[in-house]
């Protein structure tokens, strides 16, 4: 199931994802996103062989441009936690529910996008890019 942002226009179906020379300008660091897309989860091993289940995060930036993160439902509410509150912030209670991830996402991005958990929610690591870096 794939969630799309309610606030722009659809997502370009040709969004151009970065190479690794340019992460350093759409990592979500130097340049906030204008929005992002929560997809999917799908299950991946840890290094410590252990299964996490990952949700593919696509941040969208001006001129087509596209980062493409990946992040757990610990990350989620490990986020939820280190932001300050706001009045009506939409709650999400279970990891399969995309829907209120994507919006959650969305309204701290626009409420909170300069605060510390939501820089490190959006820092690139190394699992991130799609495997481009």
């Amino acid at each position: 199931m794939h969630v799309r942002p309610l606030d722009i226009a659809p997502i370009s179906t040709s969004l151009l994802f970065h190479s690794r020379k340019r992460h350093d300008s759409y990592n979500g660091t130097r340049h906030l996103p204008i929005s992002t897309w929560v997809r999917s989860p799908t299950i991946r091993a840890t290094e410590y062989g252990e299964h996490v289940l990952v949700y593919e995060i696509v941040l969208c930036y001006g001129h087509n441009r596209a980062c493409t993160i990946f992040r757990t439902w610990d990350d989620f509410k490990t986020l939820k936690r280190g932001l300050s509150t706001w009045k009506r912030a939409t709650e999400f209670y279970s990891p399969n529910d995309i829907l209120a991830l994507d919006r959650f996402l969305r309204e701290a991005l626009a409420k909170r996008p300069r605060e510390c958990a939501m820089e490190y929610f959006l820092r690139r690591r190394m699992e991130d890019c799609a495997g481009h870096c």
